[in-house]
């Protein structure tokens, strides 16, 4: 597919001390350095039409549906296109400030929120301002993985590909590669959790950050996107849990780089000449016909560890959400499909266990899914977890955001309606 193309990236690091999101309630997390920095990088692409898409991808844990909107709005602006044709992801790091509402995981600063908007604005406007005409390419290739399955603690259920998207910048009347001030953007794409360095307290982007500033240690422009990692975590974890170090992060990073550096010349263009959105909502039922009780057992037996005051306290407030009505039957999850030409990303707002991201990519060749994208409303496991009584995914997690978890079935309404909109954008 030929195209222009732009790429910008902007820090977004915090100012420090601050607290960090991510394992676990109560932990009174605080970072009061900064390992490495967290940035928001930003990708626009022209289609011949005339017709622009864009992908923001932020190195931080998750955003609100609402906040992840209101990106979308700002940037279409900024890219002078629509909110349908933007993409807004996360890396889903847990060395980064809260940026979404999660009972027990520390305050959202909204100024912070304010100043990433503004970093984001940016971006996509000096992506916009600096396109150049470039070449489509797209592949998804099995690597050596890094990644495993928590649940089952193997490699049985994991997804073993990278996907690349790249848009490599050529003189259209040469076809010879430009120099290296228009290096090539590569959008890559692989699902394991960024959790390498577990309980640590010090700000970093965790593995997705080294993978990016490996990369362009290679002359290539980086984003990275999560894919269906929710119940994928490092293999460094398998010897023990939270075990990992920078130098481990540092070699995760390197890994994917190596690849994309190995990989990039296989892969193919990317047909078709233009570039369309569509962004939805499933509706995922919540389990109301079980007893609030039983709920808050099955809570209790998916987080024993944590220790008797924090839990306590997270009961407590997840009493005090039940009582005030935060129940509702159902949250919409957000779901947006972005296509590129006849490559497809399939954005989804959740933290996606890998064995329905595999689903959905055999819906149909040349499909990215990601994760964290468009907002995160909790987990979306396969319907076996669920008979898990440890099931943190299952039985904990759905209490940082509401107060009763989803019905076993949920991945199914996910997985409907990710086939009905691959096959509206066929039309």
């Amino acid at each position: 597919m030929k195209c222009r193309a732009g790429y910008a990236s902007k820090l977004v690091t915090p100012s420090v001390p601050v607290d960090l999101s991510g394992y676990g309630v109560y932990a009174a997390r605080t970072a009061r350095s900064v390992g490495d920095d967290l940035y928001v990088r930003s990708m626009v692409v022209e289609a011949p039409d005339g017709e622009r898409a864009c992908v923001l991808s932020f190195d931080l844990i998750g955003f609100s549906p609402r906040f992840a909107s209101r990106l979308r709005r700002l940037a279409a602006s900024a890219a002078s296109t629509r909110a349908d044709l933007v993409l807004v992801a996360c890396t889903h790091t847990h060395s980064g400030p809260p940026t979404a509402p999660l009972r027990g995981m520390g305050r959202v600063d909204e100024a912070y929120l304010d100043s990433i908007a503004t970093e984001a604005v940016a971006a996509v406007t000096q992506a916009a301002n600096t396109m150049v005409a470039c070449t489509l390419v797209s592949g998804a290739f099995p690597i050596e993985p890094f990644g495993y399955n928590r649940v089952y603690g193997d490699f049985s259920v994991i997804d073993p590909e990278m996907s690349i998207v790249a848009a490599v910048p050529v003189d259209m009347s040469s076809g010879a590669v430009r120099d290296s001030s228009s290096a090539p953007i590569v959008l890559a794409s692989y699902a394991c959790h960024p959790v390498t360095l577990g309980v640590n307290d010090h700000v970093s982007a965790d593995f997705p950050g080294q993978f990016a500033s490996a990369l362009l240690a290679r002359g290539v422009r980086p984003l990275f996107l999560q894919g269906c990692c929710g119940d994928i975590d490092p293999v460094v974890n398998l010897a023990r849990w939270g075990g990992g170090t920078t130098l481990d992060a540092a070699r995760y990073g390197r890994h994917l780089a190596e690849r994309v550096s190995t990989l990039l010349d296989r892969c193919r263009p990317v047909g078709g000449a233009c570039v369309r959105g569509s962004v939805d909502n499933a509706a995922v039922a919540l389990d109301r016909s079980t007893p609030q009780s039983v709920h808050i057992e099955r809570l209790k037996r998916a987080y024993a560890g944590v220790g008797a005051e924090r839990l306590s306290r997270f009961i407590a407030d997840v009493e005090v959400g039940a009582s005030g009505g935060d129940l509702g039957d159902s949250i919409d999850l957000p779901v947006h499909l972005l296509a590129l030409g006849d490559l497809r990303l399939l954005g989804i707002g959740a933290e996606v266990f890998a064995g329905i991201g595999l689903s959905i990519k055999r819906l149909r060749s040349k499909t990215i899914v990601a994760g964290y994208t468009g907002g995160v409303i909790g987990y979306i496991p396969t319907e076996d977890n669920y008979r898990l009584a440890s099931s943190y995914a299952a039985h904990l997690a759905p209490f940082f955001y509401r107060s009763a978890p989803f019905v076993p079935t949920a991945s199914r309404e996910l997985e409907k309606k990710a086939e009905l909109m691959i096959k509206a954008s066929e039309d």
